[in-house]
């Protein structure tokens, strides 16, 4: 049979099919109607005549208006033509699968990535159109797919977008909340379990209470320790008890890692350091739930700073090196402390003199100031992130310097840019900056100056140049 579309326009179409773009498929006598997503829903329908030759073609797109075809109305013509009447393949996450992957012989990298692509693409249709159903056994078949442990994340991420989009349908929202609940009851669907306790947590306390009370009565804490020490933790969040009513309410998970864990908690608000400590010592070989040994290991650092600042810090010290010492963490343990610098600074101080040489005290003296403090990282690596980071605290203590500041961190980044881009970065920032000198010459001379330095970087000298006439327009 001739094929009733032009070349471009059919293997357009080719590719919509091959992407299961062809949501819908009815045939109604000589007439076949379907749906076509492309970057919106479009209804297309096929007349044919008695031998199977298509009569007419209609598309409520506007391409099919002026040429009288469109790639939409060659995808269904090539859906039909494949399929026929019969019912449509389940539209499966293994179908997918098979078709971008497991097809090959050897998949490598860009055949996964492909295929993470096209599910995406796929996903998002499905999303528009509502297809919960389809989605839900997406979902439901994650953990039954041979795919790579390093990029099951992605699909689930993928999945979590398309029920976050269906989420906006407060119909799909019940049904969507109540399959979160069930699989949480059998322990069921776990890569998405994280995102299911999140929608527990966006609800009222009370309900927030009630359903958590009623997933623990079901749920053995023996089959799925982590999960209820999850639960255990979003009742605590949204429980009014203290520590001691809460653990005899819940006595039955007394042992469980949740309950250590807010014991412990308790304890360093009371300023038991030790206690906490210990307790979660106690526990360290025997945590099942690794984002809970993460809050555990937190949590230890936390009493033993608290109890002994001064050693916490003189850790760091001791990591200094006499000729590059770096006070980063220094000024981390500060910031983690929350306390009075001046209560363990002259204590630093004597560790720090031992340890490096003079020049590099006399910098670390200088930091009781957080400007003078910024002021050092950024003489240490003057680049835009640390100007980002640092560089209002220096125009808040001294406007002159802040404008010298800048002035180094544009020649530094001038002269490591390898990109247009990263020299309209250093045009930005000068244009942003250096015109808060009322000095109309010191300007001038500072953009000659990185005109000099970087003679052969025409695109950058170009946007200079920009910056100054805009500066005398001014």
């Amino acid at each position: 049979m001739e094929r009733p579309f032009s070349y471009t326009i059919y293997q357009q179409g080719k590719k919509l099919y091959q992407n299961m773009k062809v949501s819908s498929l009815t045939v109604n006598g000589n007439a076949v109607e379907g749906k076509v997503m492309d970057h919106k829903l479009h209804k297309v329908k096929l007349v044919f005549g008695t031998s199977k030759q298509l009569n007419a073609k209609y598309c409520d797109c506007t391409y099919a208006k002026v040429y009288h075809e469109c790639p939409h109305s060659a995808a269904l013509f090539i859906r039909y033509m494949n399929e026929g009447t019969q019912e449509p393949r389940k539209d499966t996450l293994r179908n997918l699968y098979n078709v971008y992957v497991s097809s090959k012989s050897k998949p490598k990298l860009k055949d996964y990535q492909e295929f993470e692509t096209k599910l995406l693409n796929h996903l998002i249709t499905l999303s528009k159109e509502g297809s919960w159903e389809t989605i839900k056994g997406y979902c439901e078949e994650l953990p039954r797919i041979t795919y790579p442990s390093n990029r099951i994340q992605l699909l689930v991420h993928q999945m979590i977008r398309s029920l976050n989009t269906l989420m906006k349908d407060e119909k799909l929202q019940k049904s969507i909340f109540q399959w979160g609940i069930d699989s949480l009851s059998w322990n069921k669907n776990a890569y998405l379990q994280p995102y299911f306790l999140n929608l527990i947590r966006k609800k009222d306390p009370a309900e927030i209470q009630s359903i958590c009370d009623e997933l623990l009565m079901q749920m053995p804490v023996i089959l799925n320790e982590a999960l209820c020490s999850n639960i255990l933790m979003i009742l605590k969040e949204n429980s009014q008890l203290s520590f001691k009513e809460f653990a005899q309410k819940y006595a039955q998970f007394k042992n469980s890692e949740a309950m250590v864990y807010l014991e412990a908690v308790e304890a360093l608000d009371n300023k038991e350091y030790a206690d906490a400590m210990k307790m979660i010592r106690s526990y360290q070989n025997a945590h099942r739930n690794m984002a809970l040994v993460k809050e555990m290991n937190a949590l230890y650092e936390k009493a033993w700073m608290q109890s002994n600042p001064a050693g916490y810090v003189s850790q760091f010290v001791n990591k200094l090196s006499y000729w590059n010492p770096d006070f980063s963490e220094i000024i981390r343990a500060k910031e983690l402390l929350k306390a009075d610098w001046s209560q363990i600074r002259d204590d630093i101080y004597d560790l720090v003199r031992k340890k490096v040489d003079a020049y590099s005290f006399e910098q670390f003296i200088r930091q009781q100031y957080e400007w003078e403090y910024a002021l050092y990282m950024l003489y240490k690596e003057p680049t835009l992130d640390n100007f980002d980071a640092y560089g209002e605290l220096i125009q808040e203590a001294d406007e002159e310097l802040f404008v010298e500041v800048v002035f180094e961190v544009a020649v530094n980044a001038a002269n490591m840019a390898r990109s247009t881009h990263a020299y309209e970065m250093v045009a930005d920032y000068l244009k942003e900056y250096l015109v808060i000198s009322k000095n109309q010459e010191r300007v001038e001379y500072m953009i000659y100056y990185l005109k000099k330095l970087n003679p052969n970087k025409h695109k950058l000298i170009e946007l200079l140049d920009n910056v100054m006439g805009e500066e005398y327009e001014a």
